[in-house]
């Protein structure tokens, strides 16, 4: 009897890369598009494109126009501007779910050299999904999932048998400190790696400790050298971001994400103490946790760290469960899938939306600036938000913006009112101050603030549709 079972339950596990790769696929398709991670990246990567260089100071908005301003993911954010030119936005959503794939294989592989099963591998990356969600949305962070994802690959192989390509992580780096500011992640595991082998006493450190090195200085290759560490260290000591960005705030237990993922944590440990894991795997899986816990949007670094070694801590034996489907048959038919409700004609059905196939974001005010335009609207000096910051970047690139998704590039203060204005507080002080002359407001983020505004006898509305609100000074 105990046989059958277990010879079902390996045959259910088979197929569990077919819903954790439409889980991925449903994640690229079937969420809105978030106005604040995607557009004014989109802006970047025109505007290095147009000057074929990256821009050091800032031009787009009227109260910062002409500052400094550190581009770290030049290079993602030219990638998706050639990605969005070539194929649109349906181009750029299958390119996430290619790479968010390719980075889920890498670490099923890596918990198969653990000794876990294909089956096996697919089900614990499954049961992590809810917790590496966010990391799977379509901005620069997107291209340094899969590097992160090789990384864990080839270090798992290296600490089973002391060979792996370990010349190749130093090669990732390069591209890595273009690409996003979590690069330094890659040197982090190199090194806790390097201290887990010696912990465990495995296989040899000099290769290990060379891969570090050359982990180390290879971001220096970009176009602002040692001042890369600078900015990335500026920016994660930065309390405007934390306060301002909620994936950038720690992780609670008042609602249903933190509840999931204290209850991964806990199976973890119960299962690694069970288990009696190595020093070297709690080495590893600390640091990740501690990230986690620090900031809801560092979720997909634990995914791929924990997945493999949970995989490896639920092997009984050697052997690997019998896989009862060709590998090769599963995963084509897993990517297929993927691929088929990744197509353009697929994503108005599953996100309906009044203005057709482009609108497949969230109350992205599309119409109002499409209206801005038609009819030569361009204030001087205009209020909004975050995401229609980022979107007039985008699709009206000679309106100054107030703000956008550069958190830390405005001051606290700048926000600090933003904030206050957007819930209906000191209206007359704040718009006094900033001398606005048009308003872009959304109906249900700004809702306090446009009720305030149509009792202001000197504002008139000048266009409203069911996501957007435009007001004008007289």
């Amino acid at each position: 009897m105990l046989a059958q079972v277990r010879a079902w339950l390996a045959r259910f596990a088979s197929l569990a890369a077919l819903p954790l790769t439409l889980e991925v696929a449903l994640k690229a398709v079937g969420e809105p598009i978030r106005s604040e991670d995607l557009w004014w990246h989109l802006g970047m990567g025109r505007a290095i494109a147009t000057a074929h260089a990256v821009p050091r100071t800032d031009a787009f908005s009227y109260t910062r126009f002409g500052s400094p301003y550190f581009d770290q993911p030049w290079l993602s954010q030219l990638v998706m501007y050639a990605l969005h030119r070539s194929g649109g936005l349906a181009g750029l959503l299958a390119c996430d779910f290619l790479i968010m794939v390719g980075a889920e294989a890498l670490v099923v592989l890596a918990g198969m050299r653990r000794g876990a099963s294909f089956a096996l591998a697919c089900l614990v990356e499954l049961a992590l999904a809810p917790v590496a969600w966010r990391g799977w949305a379509m901005r620069p962070q997107a291209f340094a999932v899969p590097l992160f994802a090789a990384f864990v690959y080839v270090l798992a192989t290296y600490r089973k048998n002391g060979r792996a390509p370990l010349w190749l992580l130093p090669l990732l780096m390069l591209p890595w400190a273009n690409l996003h500011g979590s690069f330094p992640l890659g040197v982090a595991l190199v090194v806790l790696t390097l201290a887990a082998v010696w912990l465990d006493g495995q296989v040899a450190l000099r290769p290990l400790a060379w891969t570090a090195l050359g982990c180390a200085v290879a971001p220096l290759a970009n176009p602002r050298g040692a001042a890369l560490f600078g900015y990335v260290r500026s920016l994660l000591d930065s309390s405007t971001v934390r306060s301002v960005a909620r994936e950038w705030q720690p992780l609670t237990l008042g609602d249903s994400e933190g509840q999931y993922v204290a209850a991964i944590l806990l199976g973890a440990l119960g299962l690694g103490l069970w288990r009696r894991a190595r020093a070297g795997d709690w080495l590893l899986l600390a640091p990740f946790v501690l990230l986690e816990l620090s900031a809801v949007r560092n979720g997909i670094w634990l995914s791929l760290v924990l997945g493999p070694i949970a995989a490896g801590w639920l092997v009984r034996s050697p052997e690997p469960l019998p896989l009862r489907l060709p590998r090769r048959a599963l995963a084509l038919t897993a990517l297929s899938v993927g691929l088929l409700v990744t197509v353009p004609w697929w994503k108005p059905r599953l996100v309906p939306k009044p203005y057709g196939a482009l609108a497949w974001h969230l109350r992205t005010p599309i119409a109002a600036v499409s209206w801005m335009a038609q009819t030569g609207r361009k204030p001087h000096r205009l209020f909004h938000g975050m995401g229609p910051g980022s979107y007039l970047i985008w699709a009206l690139p000679d309106q100054r913006v107030f703000i956008d998704p550069r958190i830390e590039f405005y001051p606290r203060t700048q926000w600090d009112d933003a904030l206050a204005l957007r819930r209906g507080e000191r209206v007359s002080e704040i718009a006094d101050r900033y001398q606005f002359d048009a308003w872009l407001l959304d109906q249900q983020d700004d809702a306090a603030l446009i009720a305030a505004l149509r009792e202001r006898p000197s504002v008139q509305l000048r266009y409203e549709d069911a996501d957007s609100a435009y007001f004008e000074q007289h």
